[in-house]
């Protein structure tokens, strides 16, 4: 198992403010907690079970369903990447739309993804463009770096290298490596 959201770990943690809550790409494992890779170190165990996935999910689905942003966050993210649950881009799309619609900024940029082509979700760049723009505005280094991408190929957004430069300075304020990468491929041409 490469991935796995310590769903019960994070609820109970439930005092954890968005920015704490890491997707699974996100977070950085000890090397024995490697094929666990979104559980939190303390919690990672290299003998995870598929049935803690399943129990995880359905408890971030009694959370989401009482309208927790983190909950359904990460409910969206398992229903993403087939963690617990059957993976399905459309439940994903509706609960990360109603976390993104309580302004939790990994949301909005994980909705952008869905909506850019990384899913089976039908792509719309405008819709892509303005949940990026949304979570960059809430400090996401990530989602900032994606909205560059976007001003530089002119996806959701009119084409606009200073756009997409200012950005990715942005990005690179906040901590996205790969903006560092972008800003000399830009200074190249």
């Amino acid at each position: 198992m490469r991935r796995f959201v310590v769903c019960m770990g994070l609820l109970a943690l439930g005092c954890q403010s968005q920015e704490e809550v890491q997707t699974p790409s996100e977070t950085k494992m000890p090397p024995q907690a490697a094929d666990t890779a979104n559980a939190p170190a303390e919690a990672a165990t290299p003998d995870v079970k598929r049935e803690d996935f399943v129990a995880s999910s359905k408890w971030y689905f009694k959370a989401a369903e009482r309208g927790d942003a983190n909950a359904q966050y990460i409910l969206g993210q398992c229903y993403r990447n087939g963690e617990g649950v059957v993976e399905d881009d459309i439940e994903a799309e509706k609960w990360l739309t109603k976390a993104a619609l309580q302004g939790h900024a990994q949301a909005e940029r994980a909705l952008g993804e869905l909506y850019s082509g990384s899913s089976r979700i039908v792509e719309n760049f405008v819709e892509a463009a303005n949940w990026f723009k949304n979570a960059a505005a809430k400090g996401d280094a990530k989602a900032a770096l994606r909205l560059g991408d976007c001003y530089l190929k002119g996806e959701g957004v009119t084409e606009d290298r200073e756009m997409a430069l200012q950005w990715y300075e942005t990005a690179q304020k906040l901590g996205a490596e790969e903006a560092g990468e972008r800003l000399k491929g830009m200074q190249g041409k």
